[in-house]
Parts: structure tokens; sequence; C-alpha cells
């Protein structure tokens, strides 16, 4: 597909070996760019069948997550049938168990958040359990390594502040972020004062 977009040899050779670096050929290795951009390249055809063939107007995707927005409910389990077909045809499986049609008032999970439209016409943005439990299991893991010195406080701060400044961005989530909050002073403040000499 990347073949039929760039016609100089010398520059396909090297996406080759930069995907081949990752052994089988039938999948991609995490945090790589040429990673990240294939990712989102080689459904693009996807995209476009979606807009274009299906006439979705409401339609986002991020990597591998997607969603469709239509008032038909009827028309979005065909929409699904198709969208299954076409993701065979590029050897994409679509993870059934995790795809659903729902009214949006029931609410819809995308990228580790849950959207529900309130009859006043809000969205209301929560975030799902998933997210907060991975964190807590984080903090506890960060916690060993500042107690072995394998790790130090700044990078605690750093972390635990952009976790909490996408959070508080992206979802209403005041009572979760004030739920982390505590467990993060309960972890590391007076732990760290002590160590500081009083200092917090």
């Amino acid at each position: 597909m990347i073949g039929k977009r760039i016609k100089d040899l010398r520059i396909m050779d090297l996406v080759r070996k930069f995907v081949g670096v990752f052994g089988d050929g039938k999948s991609l290795g995490m945090g790589s760019q040429i990673s990240q951009v294939t990712a989102i390249f080689y459904p693009d055809g996807l995209d476009h069948f979606i807009k274009e063939k299906l006439g979705i107007k409401y339609y986002g995707r991020y990597m591998d997550d997607l969603y469709l927005i239509h008032e038909d409910m009827e028309y979005l389990k065909k929409c699904l049938d198709e969208i299954i077909l076409f993701c065979k045809n590029l050897k994409i499986t679509v993870n059934e168990k995790k795809t659903r049609i729902v009214r949006l008032s029931k609410g819809v999970v995308f990228l580790k958040g849950r959207y529900s439209l309130l009859p006043s016409g809000k969205v209301l943005r929560r975030a799902t359990g998933d997210s907060t439990r991975r964190m807590k299991r984080k903090l506890r893991k960060f916690k060993k390594f500042i107690d072995a010195g394998k790790m130090g406080y700044g990078d605690l701060r750093t972390s635990y502040q952009s976790w909490r400044g996408n959070y508080k961005r992206r979802f209403d989530a005041y009572h979760r972020i004030r739920y982390m909050d505590r467990l993060y002073n309960h972890l590391f403040i007076s732990d760290h004062i002590s160590t500081q000499g009083g200092k917090p």
C-alpha cells in the first residue's frame, strides 16, 4: 500500500527495513515513529469508505479506535456489516466484543473515555475506570522505585502532573482527581517532607 504512494525505491527499501526490524512482518513495534505513521495510514481506505461510500457525516478515528454517529440504528447495523467485510479484506480483525451500537444517551466509550448525551444537549465526559486503575498501579510502582532510589521526585511529579492535566482537560472528573490527589499525597508527600528535612 505504501509502495503505491512512494515511487522512490531507496525510500521504500528504508521503510521495509524499519518495519522489518520488528520481526514476523505481521505486526508493528510499539512506540516507534514508523509504527505510528503506518498505523494511521493503513486503515486510510476505511476512512474514505465510511465517509464517501457509507455517507457517514459524523465519524472519527484514532489509530484503531473509531466511532460513527447516525440517527438510523438499522443503517448503523448495515454499516457495521460493511465495515467488518472491508476490514476483513484489509486483514484487520474487528473486535466484535468491544463493538456496540448504542444510543448516545447510554454512553459511548472512545479513547478511554465515556461520552453521554444529556437531555439538555450537553455532552458528559467521564473517564473509564481502567484509566484510573492503571494510574493507581503506576503510582504504587513509582513508590517502590523511589524507595529503592531508582526514581527521583522530579520525575514522579512530572509523570503525575502530566496524567492529572490530561485527565482534567479531557474529562468531567473532579471527584476522581481529588481521590487520586489524596492517594498521591498519602504515598509521597509525607515521605518527601521527611527526606527533605521538613521542606515540602
